[in-house]
């Protein structure tokens, strides 16, 4: 019998279905500290080495283009069928100290996630102000 082949013939391709469950939409001011928060949500899908990354940008409204300004490492996640991962609970954390210099505009912690061959990205948006509201 080969590798790929299992004792019956039959064979159980991995699941797709997920989803990148996080909060966005916030207000955050100088000198605060933001922390990304949020959860896959996983359907059936049994994950072995999913990679997911995340970066921190800034919306440059002059040239209306995304810059990254920092890079969070890439890390390797495992989740059982019918698992959420909540990410904070998991031990990943990225953060930013918004320093007292920051510009004041859009930021987004920009997610790629590659589970079982399907990618997906979301955009977790906040700004940041002078003063909340």
């Amino acid at each position: 019998m080969y590798e790929n082949e299992t004792a019956d013939g039959n064979l159980t391709l991995a699941s797709n279905d997920y989803t990148l469950d996080f909060e966005d939409e916030r207000n955050y001011i100088r000198g605060e500290t933001i922390q990304l928060e949020g959860k896959i949500i996983n359907q059936d899908a049994r994950i072995k080495n999913g990679r997911f990354e995340v970066d921190l940008r800034y919306h440059n409204e002059s040239k209306n283009k995304w810059i990254v300004i920092q890079e969070y490492p890439t890390q390797l996640i495992n989740i059982e069928p019918n698992e959420d991962y909540n990410i904070i609970d998991e031990g990943l954390s990225y953060t930013w100290d918004i320093p007292s210099n920051a510009t004041i505009g859009e930021y987004k912690f920009y997610i790629s996630s590659s589970f079982n061959a399907v990618e997906r990205n979301k955009g977790v948006e906040f700004n940041v102000t002078e003063f909340i509201s």
